[in-house]
């Protein structure tokens, strides 16, 4: 990643995005359109370093909205394209990730999926494929290393040992702090008092707490 940095740096379209992201005054989707008309304006061999760095600021910089920028795919139109395209860019986009590519073959490919795939024909198709994939959470990419991976009678002994950890942990969570890091604080403290195994499984079971309870406050929504 160090090695591609000053590539992306001295790209001459750096600048563009920089101003757009920073300036502009306009929905998602069209930010994403001007977004996609200065990548495609990057030579070939420059369009992924300029989509990596396109992927690891969208999001990240406070716009003054000084600009407006011009309404060129409206919000019925923006549902049209959802309703069309939004399955088929998470298929794509889930095959690239599939094999856990390099950051440097990740973006590649990623940028002919958007700019030169023949499945999106026209600039609102290929607009439409950069802001779904710019909106999603696995955006920016990390190349990530191999986790613990435990079998399945491991991980069931481990959940009968840590019982008690777990009602704990489920308590901590539901209860109320004045401050965000005392609930972290408390939680970091139970996960301390394990090591390897025992500490991995906790977290997990933490993390499958949040997540259902996430998955909750959207189904009710």
């Amino acid at each position: 990643m160090t090695a591609n940095i000053k590539e992306r740096q001295d790209l001459p379209q750096i600048k563009e995005v920089d101003a757009i992201l920073a300036l502009t005054k306009g929905s998602p989707i069209n930010i994403s359109y001007a977004l996609l008309k200065t990548l495609e304006s990057a030579h070939s061999e420059d369009q992924p370093a300029l989509l990596r760095y396109i992927a690891e600021h969208f999001g990240l910089i406070e716009t003054s909205d000084e600009i407006p920028i011009d309404v060129f795919i409206t919000s019925d139109e923006l549902s049209a394209l959802k309703t069309q395209y939004s399955k088929v860019v998470d298929s794509m986009f889930d095959m690239i990730l599939q094999d856990r590519p390099s950051a440097v073959n990740f973006y590649s490919a990623l940028n002919s999926m958007i700019v030169h795939n023949s499945v999106f024909t026209d600039e609102k198709s290929r607009a439409f494929a950069m802001y779904w994939i710019l909106i999603d959470r696995r955006i920016p990419y990390f190349e990530l290393g191999q986790g613990l991976k435990l079998a399945n009678e491991e991980w069931q002994a481990i959940s009968r040992k840590l019982t008690l950890e777990k009602q704990k942990a489920r308590f901590i969570l539901a209860s109320d702090f004045s401050q965000k890091s005392e609930e972290a604080d408390l939680l970091l403290k139970e996960l301390d008092s394990k090591e390897d195994q025992e500490r991995v499984y906790l977290l997990g079971f933490i993390l499958h707490l949040l997540r259902d309870a996430a998955n909750r406050s959207v189904s009710q929504s």
